[in-house]
């Protein structure tokens, strides 16, 4: 995997159920998106999109890497277009 590839997945593939850790520190997105949808039942979004970066590097520091920056960057970009399409539709 490189780093800084970019995965945009539908969040229903990746919601899974909480397996009890130490603490609730254990408790990660994936899960959350999981009790999202068996708390609100219908009222929870349908269409929830979950996008990954591939890290370079995961030891202590501060700030990205380049490519990882970049990443960040067009995926920003790619959240910005998908709420400017869905206020478009909902105008319409």
């Amino acid at each position: 995997m490189e780093a800084g590839a970019i995965y945009e997945v539908p969040g229903a593939e990746l919601e899974r159920p909480y397996k009890h850790g130490l603490n609730l520190h254990d408790f990660r997105w994936d899960a959350a998106l999981h009790a999202g949808r068996q708390i609100f039942r219908d009222a929870f979004p349908s269409d929830v999109t979950v996008f990954l970066i591939e890290a370079a590097e995961l030891g202590f520091g501060v700030g990205l890497t380049p490519a990882v920056s970049r990443a960040a960057d067009k995926v920003a970009c790619r959240i910005e277009a998908l709420i400017e399409k869905r206020r478009s539709k909902d105008v319409t």
